[in-house]
């Protein structure tokens, strides 16, 4: 069940890093492209071995928890495409005391 879970939560977060960097691409013209593509071929890489239904070896699931653990140590994107994107409308000037909320599923842990 970890591994469905971590998978999961992997692609809640990728989805999200993609819509939040097409946001951060409309303001700044920066898209982090490669990274999401790293990213969603690591997902690709899980979800293709067979320790998703359970039917996998041991080693599998060793090999899988190390990307899972990655995952869950380094989840920089996100922050970095929120700080892009703050920095942008600062930069553009607003009235003193304007708050910027990002409503999104992605939690970093």
């Amino acid at each position: 069940m970890w591994i469905k879970q971590g998978l999961s939560d992997y692609e809640n977060w990728l989805l999200c890093c993609e819509r939040w960097g097409t946001i951060a691409f409309l303001l700044t013209g920066y898209h982090p492209s490669d990274e999401l593509r790293d990213d969603c071929r690591k997902i690709l890489y899980i979800a293709f071995h067979d320790v998703i239904p359970g039917t996998g070896m041991d080693e599998g699931y060793e090999e899988v928890r190390h990307y899972l653990d990655a995952f869950r140590k380094t989840p920089t994107l996100g922050p970095r495409i929120y700080a892009m994107i703050v920095e942008e409308e600062s930069e553009r000037g607003g009235v003193e005391g304007d708050v910027i909320v990002f409503n999104s599923r992605l939690s970093f842990r």
